[in-house]
């Protein structure tokens, strides 16, 4: 996340986008298979209220910042 806001937060400024969310970072990604039926409902909520705040990205800035990854 650092590096995507490394790499795209001023040009949010520029361009009149909305910047990026202050998110807390991510130490491991989540696995599906460990989480139960709740936990996953609970997640996909989490997703889905960021959403509707606004707190969204394009697929392209996600893949790019995932792609820059050493």
């Amino acid at each position: 996340m650092r590096e995507v806001r490394h790499k795209y937060d001023a040009k949010t400024h520029d361009s009149k986008q909305t910047a990026l969310p202050e998110l807390p970072e991510i130490l491991e990604p989540l696995d599906l298979s460990k989480m139960t039926e709740a936990e996953l409902s609970d997640e996909l909520e989490k997703g889905l209220e960021d959403m509707k705040a606004g707190q969204v990205m394009t697929a392209e800035k996600a893949f790019d910042g995932i792609r820059a990854r050493p």
